[in-house]
């Protein structure tokens, strides 16, 4: 995540995280079909800890990466529970307490799309070092917005949108060590007109991180 994009969230996380609590469905119906209870998953941009929630319920050992000190303070704000298990930090650069660590399952949610081109390819990298062999990656990312400024690839609070298509995410992902297992289009959680969203699973295919050039 670039410095704009970092402000726009420690600036605006009471709005934001009350608008993550407010969508339903979505990623999370996916959660009962790709882990099971006991595992370990991490969420990187863990926003207002929504997504960590259902995923306690399910029985799963849910941690998250969030970069913003003010998120993580709304979404301890919205589930208590989730106090010791929110890490400071942000890929590739800064892994806060996740050095050494690895997962049974990493989600990014509304994440990549953040992420500056010039990073794209060692924070893949650094996703695929969290993952055990046979985990499973879960990412959902913009496709299309309509609020997004085509000639700087910013909305007007001054986030970063890149947006990549379903075949790009996948191409990247797959470089890294993954083998997809499936893949969707859908509209927007909140109902707003203009957007388009693509969700894709992937699984590790190997057992390095490693490029391929």
């Amino acid at each position: 995540m670039d410095d704009r994009t970092h402000r726009f969230y420690d600036t605006h996380s009471a709005e934001v995280a009350a608008r993550y609590e407010s969508a339903g469905g979505g990623l999370s119906e996916l959660f009962s079909v790709l882990f099971r209870a006991g595992q370990s998953v991490l969420d990187i941009g863990a926003g207002s800890g929504r997504d960590m929630d259902r995923l306690q319920a399910l029985g799963v050992d849910a941690w998250g990466l969030e970069p913003s000190d003010e998120l993580r303070t709304e979404a301890i704000r919205y589930h208590p529970e989730l106090k010791d298990r929110l890490i400071a930090g942000a890929l590739p650069s800064d892994p806060g307490a996740l050095e050494g660590r690895t997962f049974d399952g990493v989600i990014l949610s509304a994440v990549i799309m953040h992420i500056p081109d010039a990073d794209l390819l060692d924070f893949a990298v650094a996703v695929r070092a969290l993952l055990k062999r046979h985990g499973r990656l879960v990412v959902s990312t913009s496709t299309e917005r309509d609020d997004v400024n085509q000639t700087t690839s910013r909305d007007a609070g001054g986030r970063l949108y890149r947006l990549r298509g379903a075949d790009e995410v996948q191409r990247l992902f797959t470089r890294v060590g993954f083998r997809l297992e499936s893949r969707c289009v859908s509209e927007d959680g909140l109902g707003r007109p203009g957007m388009k969203w693509a969700t894709l699973v992937f699984c590790v295919r190997g057992s390095a991180a490693r490029a391929r050039h």
